[in-house]
């Protein structure tokens, strides 16, 4: 007995220090998880008649899309909903899953078609089987094939997401292996057998076919959302805000020039008083803004067209602006969805961890 633990003792002694380390941080960060979600399972109250919202992030902080899917649809719909941010998944595993009178539904789809048969409603009334099809092919394609190359171009290809989401030092040596997981689990969904710029080619392959059908409509199918709608805000806003300046936000956006047509669209399609306002600014400055502008563009020369020959030349230099806009209708869509469903979504996030969320 003596000599075997004398032998356990001198291959100890002879492992490096940096493995030593390695294991004693992985171990370190388990027992944190462990003891934190035992925690985390106290009895809850749960009120009747309310839908539980599980998810691991508050609304448009939310990097797990379709968490993001199923709360937008809450709010298109105006069910009311109460959110448990946390890290407890759902009996499958996953998130999101909801709670409502002693039920419990796991799966954003199937969560959907839940809320539709319990609340007598349904985003997707008045759509023939043909719009049906469609929305469903988008969404698939989204969800499960675009989806996993966002996920490897956030979690795998580079690491700056792990330090945006505040994961703590002492966890840090466990990212390898959260890698290596994530590499397996991308492998047996196949899309992991391809190189980096082969995913990439796959992930815009699919937002230019979104793109394609979106062209200039307001939403999937027109000029009012469906359910697909959600599933697609979903998904984008992985690139367009959450992915940290990656690769897949750099697709979609196509660099800094998107921030023109985003410029343009709120002050040109959306009126100079609204942006005022929004800005802070009383009524009575629009007459002045206007009056400076107009004699700016006069001096140019712009000013000179009428409005409808102004927005002819707009739309060319935004057609000639396209070449380095890789998405820009998927931008100025992104920004339409949250300010028509989410008003309030920077009073749900933390800019940056600089405050709290209030709503």
């Amino acid at each position: 007995m003596e000599s075997a633990t004398t032998a356990v003792c001198d291959f100890i002694n002879k492992v490096p220090f940096y493995v030593k380390a390695s294991v004693g941080a992985v171990v370190a960060g388990i027992t944190i998880i462990v003891v934190h979600r035992k925690l985390k399972t106290k009895k809850r109250d749960i009120p009747r008649d309310a839908i539980i919202l599980h998810q691991p992030w508050y609304g448009p902080y939310q990097m797990v899309p379709f968490a993001l899917k199923v709360e937008t649809y809450l709010r298109i719909m105006k069910i009311p909903y109460k959110l448990d941010v946390s890290d407890e998944k759902g009996p499958k595993g996953k998130y999101p899953w909801i709670e409502y009178n002693d039920q419990v539904i796991p799966d954003s789809s199937f969560i959907i078609k839940f809320v539709n048969k319990t609340f007598n409603v349904d985003l997707d009334k008045g759509l023939n089987p043909e719009q049906l099809a469609v929305a469903h092919g988008f969404r698939k394609m989204l969800e499960e094939n675009t989806y996993w190359a966002i996920i490897m171009n956030r979690w795998y290809f580079e690491s700056t997401a792990f330090k945006k989401v505040g994961l703590p030092w002492i966890l840090s040596p466990l990212i390898p292996y959260f890698k290596r997981s994530l590499l397996n689990t991308t492998y047996n969904h196949g899309i992991g057998r391809h190189s980096h710029d082969e995913i990439n080619e796959i992930m815009k392959e699919d937002l230019n076919a979104v793109s394609k059908f979106l062209g200039k409509k307001r939403f999937l199918l027109g000029d009012k959302p469906c359910q697909a709608d959600c599933a697609v805000f979903g998904q984008l806003v992985q690139c367009y805000w959450h992915s940290f300046g990656n690769i897949s936000e750099k697709t979609l956006k196509g660099g800094n020039v998107y921030a023109l047509t985003v410029a343009l669209d709120r002050w040109v399609y959306n009126g100079s008083r609204k942006v005022l306002a929004f800005m802070g600014f009383p009524g009575f400055v629009e007459y002045f803004a206007r009056r400076m502008v107009k004699k700016a563009t006069w001096a140019h020369g712009i000013g000179r067209h009428t409005q409808e020959e102004v927005y002819g030349i707009m739309r060319e230099d935004i057609g000639n602006l396209s070449n380095f806009l890789e998405f820009p209708n998927l931008c100025l869509y992104c920004e339409r969805m949250k300010e028509t469903f989410w008003p309030d979504w920077d009073d749900c996030i933390t800019h940056g961890g600089t405050r709290e969320a209030t709503s």
